[in-house]
């Protein structure tokens, strides 16, 4: 056997390379014309579609800001638009950039595609062994070599058993980042069907849609017919509610693929793998990115070289452990301090650090239930288009180290483009099943299903959190405003699981993992989340009484003494609507002048707290709402705003029950109206108050204009 080494130069102008046979020609060029310009063909539709779509979002975004601010302010909370003025900027500036390329990309008549499969590759070198070529990049197995036949590729004979060992240099010319040659680490050919996906918000967008703030809520019992203007409000909201974080997201990962040399993350992971993961759990702090985006900054550093279970603890830690979800949780809970009344799990920083510290263990177990099932063989894990790139070379890097500006913006553009189609498709079916799923639990009682068993509770908030889709900023809000009897446990289980898992989480996972990996990393959370929320609710939970279930209440024994006629009224009986019995508390003579001016929000939480119950008790205010009847009872009627905390599917409905000593006719329901009477505060029985509005005359309520901003602030 005779070993020699030939240097060959190959240039590939096809999508895969493929080097079976006994031998290679001294120099060969791979040139398989026929199929240039249906790969172009392809390829220039696909990347069209990917900077129209993407340049129609922004487009979207910018008209929104300067042109459909009603819209606007009916999806999103105030404090988001200016995020959605920047990825409409981003967006806009990224596809036109691309557009540019691929403008002169088709006037060039010497462009020809070259492993050009929606993603960037960079160019490397590839050594083959004659005989049995490495698998990694390319694979190709020599069967057996001729009896002492000259080889194409030797030019001399062998021996029977002889086996040509020449190592022939290759230097093969690739237009395109780190690239794996195998058949399964492509997407080949583009996928009508994302482009079908993502068009459904723009054209929602040009029918003017939504153009409706959410439904009031009145004493009645909720209309379970399908309202469609509703079903869209909360899926459109969910869309932009997320967008601006997957732009921060695709931006951010196609940075991280053009600037971070392959591999350079892994060197500075400890090698000792619990301690990598605990690092990883943290990596939030760091890096502070909501569930949305992390999903695809967490593929790119997958490819960078970071350890998937270190990944995995970051992205499921990630969206709960940072400054912001944290102070967010501290700020929806500020009002549950009051010990053995409303103290919800023991006080404020007890809901702040058994969420932290839940996310965290429940994170860091389940990325090493990863690294056990991975056992070092993370590919097999791995959906393929995250395969793509993961072999690169110190060479490859220094070939990226010295590529021209404009190359580097043609791989910027084109990888973000690339993931943003690919999030955005999956983005818009996950908030498709959760806008279906929000219908469901508004239309079923889950309060008769929770009770008082708090395992029932904390399964069925489990359920309600992976329907929901609630940004991890703003589900702490929802979580406040469950009613205080609901078991601690489940107002917990709610606020650990969700930045960890629904329904859009878990279609974007398949674009990253395989579905083995997805079913571990699902059964895992679901059975720990169950056990730590349980164990914490007995150890650190509070028992909170289910409100009186009478179907009336009476005043206070009270009578009302009419200043002009001295008439008298005793013993008046309310409606049977349980939730909002708040019974005739007899109303005192109304001083003379106008009430003091108080900000709905602000009446509505007077409630919470010791202090302001008796700074606030027998006060005459004015506030305005929304006037909501009672049927039952003309003395009964209800003021109500709507909140926001981060998007229209997240909007909680407050309430002021008002109490009128004569009946109240003529007004229309939703009508703004601007009331003034006395405070009062009604004990619920179980440690908790309800704040009410007692009304002396029906002149004391009258028509105002509506607030120009739809929700509070």
């Amino acid at each position: 056997m005779s070993d020699h080494s030939h240097p060959h130069g190959h240039n590939h102008g096809h999508a895969h390379s493929d080097h079976a046979g006994a031998g290679h020609s001294p120099a060969h060029e791979h040139g398989h014309g026929h199929h240039h310009h249906d790969d172009e063909d392809s390829y220039f539709i696909d990347q069209l579609c990917m900077v129209g779509l993407s340049g129609a979002f922004g487009v979207i975004c910018l008209c929104l800001w300067f042109w459909q601010t009603k819209m606007l302010k009916t999806m999103l909370a105030d404090q988001f638009h200016i995020y959605v003025l920047l990825s409409g900027i981003a967006l806009v500036i990224v596809a036109f950039g691309r557009g540019v390329i691929l403008w002169n990309q088709s006037r060039d008549p010497s462009f020809r595609l070259t492993h050009d499969h929606q993603h960037d590759h960079h160019e490397h070198e590839h050594k083959h062994t004659e005989a049995i070529h490495d698998a990694s990049p390319h694979t190709s197995i020599q069967t057996t070599a001729l009896p002492m036949t000259p080889a194409p590729a030797c030019g001399h004979d062998h021996a029977p058993d002889e086996t040509c060992g020449h190592e022939h240099a290759h230097t093969h010319t690739h237009g395109h980042a780190h690239h794996d040659h195998e058949a399964a680490d492509h997407d080949h050919g583009w996928a009508p069907w994302r482009y079908a996906v993502i068009l459904v918000p723009i054209i929602l967008f040009l029918l003017g849609l939504p153009d409706e703030p959410p439904k009031l809520r009145g004493f009645e019992m909720a209309q379970t017919a399908i309202d469609y203007k509703q079903l869209i409000l909360d899926f459109t909201s969910i869309i932009y509610e997320a967008l601006p974080f997957i732009v921060l997201g695709v931006l951010l990962a196609g940075l991280l693929e053009e600037f971070v040399p392959q591999q350079a993350i892994a060197k500075i992971v400890p090698r000792n793998h619990v301690l990598a993961i605990m690092i990883g759990g943290l990596l939030g702090l760091i890096f502070p990115m909501c569930e949305c985006g992390i999903i695809v900054v967490m593929k790119r550093l997958l490819r960078k070289g970071l350890p998937l279970s270190v990944c995995v603890a970051y992205m499921l830690a990630g969206p709960v452990i940072n400054v912001i979800v944290i102070t967010s949780t501290y700020v929806a809970f500020s009002g549950y301090n009051e010990e053995g009344r409303n103290d919800v799990l023991g006080g404020t920083l007890w809901v702040v650090g058994l969420r932290v510290g839940l996310a965290y263990i429940v994170a860091c177990i389940t990325a090493v239930i990863v690294h056990w099932q991975a056992h070092g063989q993370d590919r097999a894990l791995l959906h393929p288009s995250v395969l793509q790139g993961l072999r690169g070379t110190a060479a490859g890097d220094d070939v990226v180290a010295h590529r021209l500006w404009s190359e580097r913006w043609n791989a910027i553009s084109k990888t973000s483009l690339n993931d943003f189609v690919d999030i955005m498709a999956f983005l818009v079916l996950g908030a498709m099943l959760a806008a279906g799923g929000k219908f469901v639990i508004k239309a079923t009682d889950i309060q008769e299903s929770i009770q008082q068993t708090p395992a029932i509770a904390i399964l069925v908030l489990m359920g309600v959190a992976i329907l929901f889709c609630l940004c991890s900023e703003a589900d702490a809000f929802v979580a406040a405003n469950f009613p205080i009897f609901w078991p601690d446990g489940s107002k917990l289980a709610f606020m650990v699981l969700g930045p960890m898992l629904d329904l859009k989480l878990l279609l974007m996972f398949t674009r990253v993992f395989r579905g083995r990996l997805i079913a571990t990393i699902v059964m895992a959370l679901v059975v720990q989340v169950f056990a730590y929320t349980m164990a914490a609710h007995y150890l650190f939970g509070r028992d909170h009484p289910i409100e009186s279930q009478k179907t009336t209440l009476e005043t206070d024994a009270k009578y009302l003494v009419s200043a002009k006629s001295d008439i008298f009224l005793s013993a008046i009986f309310l409606g049977d609507d349980p939730m909002v019995q708040v019974g005739f508390l007899g109303i005192a003579l109304r001083p003379s002048g106008k009430g003091e001016p108080i900000d709905f929000k602000h009446l509505e939480s007077l409630s919470l707290r010791s202090d302001l119950r008796e700074q606030w008790g027998s006060k005459l205010v004015t506030v305005r709402g929304q006037f909501m009847p009672f049927s039952a009872n003309p003395h009964q009627f209800m003021l109500v705003r709507l909140k926001i905390n981060c998007c229209a599917s997240d909007v909680i409905q407050l309430n002021v029950p008002m109490i009128s000593r004569e009946p109240v006719v003529g007004f229309r329901e939703t009508e703004w109206v601007k009331v003034t009477g006395k405070v009062e505060f009604r004990d619920r029985g179980n440690g908790s108050f309800l704040t009410i509005l007692t009304v002396w005359d029906t002149k004391d309520i009258e028509t105002c204009p509506p607030d120009p901003d739809i929700y509070l602030k």
